[in-house]
């Protein structure tokens, strides 16, 4: 892509995240008025300090690319969602489904455009600042998404708050999450080749990647 029909793009990247995201937030405030009346973060919270640092790198994506890498590889992970979703269409309301499916039919593009931000970044970034990119992505996947905790265990709490007569009592769910980063199933669920093609694909031959390839995305053992 040239760098005019790029910024193009991202115009319209921009404009279609924006809203996707009120479309979700106006069904979860359908569904549950009584925590999404004024904010979506009910489960997912993120403190003054989390949010000061990350809107400041944020604001210096040729220093720090890694965030195109995170944005790519949970921008595969929702398509990925939202064809679970599809596939099981009638067990959902229709006003959901039809909003996955809007989601998917535009993140398709949104992940060949961060192809392209990647192709152009990356390369353009000195080793040092890749190396350091790369060990700040692997900490904020360890952090964040490769383990279920924070928002995951809230889900628990209102889960056990809902049903109080589950059969598995809240506290077994919480530490049965805890066990979750050593298994390969899961590992394959948040990272595989079906999950996360494209990401898989480019972090292979990515200059100073092999770190972060070697840690969460050898575990199918096919690179």
């Amino acid at each position: 892509m040239t760098d005019a029909s790029l910024r193009d793009a991202l115009v319209t990247f921009e404009a279609e995240e924006n809203t996707h995201s009120a479309e979700f937030h106006g069904l979860l405030r359908e569904l549950r008025p009584e925590w999404y009346a004024d904010s979506w973060r009910h489960f997912v919270q993120v403190g003054p300090v989390g949010e000061a640092i990350l809107a400041r790198l944020l604001r210096h994506p040729r220093q720090f690319p890694f965030l195109i890498w995170l944005v790519q590889l949970l921008e595969e992970r929702t398509m990925f969602a939202s064809r679970l979703y599809l596939a099981e269409a009638d067990a959902f309301p229709a006003s959901i489904v039809a909003s996955q499916r809007r989601h998917l039919a535009d993140e398709a593009d949104h992940v060949q455009w961060d192809i392209a931000l990647i192709h152009q970044l990356w390369p353009a970034t000195p080793a040092w600042l890749r190396r350091l990119n790369v060990r700040l992505l692997d900490w904020m996947v360890g952090e964040f998404i490769a383990v279920p905790r924070r928002a995951a265990l809230r889900v628990i709490d209102a889960l056990a708050a809902d049903l109080p007569n589950l059969s598995i009592p809240a506290a077994t769910l919480k530490a049965q999450l805890r066990t979750l980063a050593a298994s390969p199933d899961f590992c394959a669920a948040v990272f595989g080749r079906d999950a996360v093609p494209r990401t898989w694909k480019q972090a292979s031959s990515a200059a100073d990647f092999a770190p972060f390839v070697n840690r969460w995305l050898a575990h199918e053992n096919t690179l």
